[in-house]
């Protein structure tokens, strides 16, 4: 369950029985005897007899909001001056493709771990002189599936439904924004 305390889960529940899922929710509820935190993200609840009940995901996407300079592509560093700022509570992606701006927004996917997608993305059109690499950053934000916290807390890596690293970031410094 994901979302910002009780009331989202009274949300989530009330939908739930419209659609005959109540039962299922309550019994499991009251089922629940203890819990077990198997990672960070990721809770189990227990019945009495150690059986799990329900699994619960927290998604922790936080680490991503804010300007980002983009240094590589498919493990290929680029000199291009890539730079987006992401906003997850908000659902937005805006910044600079090189030439080009860009907008869009993003889809959190909750039955990923860190799932996320960059979707209805509008560009300018200049005609640039690196639009290659302008090219090739805009279609593999369009196959992020995931993101994932980076060597340090100022980097983040974008995977493609494989699991493989198709766009490196780097947290943009307050004087690099205003460059």
């Amino acid at each position: 369950v994901s979302g910002r305390g009780e009331l989202h889960l009274s949300v989530l529940i009330e939908n739930m029985r419209r659609e005959g899922y109540e039962f299922a929710v309550s019994k499991a509820i009251n089922e629940v005897a203890s819990y077990k935190l198997t990672d960070a993200s990721n809770m189990s609840l227990l019945s009495s007899d150690g059986r799990v009940v329900m699994k619960l995901h927290k998604q922790n996407l936080a680490f991503l909001n804010g300007a980002w300079k983009v240094t590589a592509i498919e493990g290929k560093a680029i000199t291009a001056k890539i730079k987006i700022v992401i906003d997850v509570e908000e659902k937005r992606v805006h910044g600079n493709a090189g030439c080009n701006l860009i907008n869009g927004e993003i889809i959190v996917n909750l039955d990923k771990g860190n799932g996320i997608e960059f979707k209805n993305l509008a560009t300018s059109r200049m005609i640039c002189p690196d639009i290659a690499t302008e090219q090739a950053f805009l279609l593999a934000l369009e196959n992020v599936d995931t993101a994932a916290e980076g060597e340090t807390p100022n980097q983040a890596v974008l995977k493609d439904n494989d699991g493989k690293t198709i766009l490196s970031l780097t947290r943009l410094s307050p004087d690099e924004i205003a460059d």
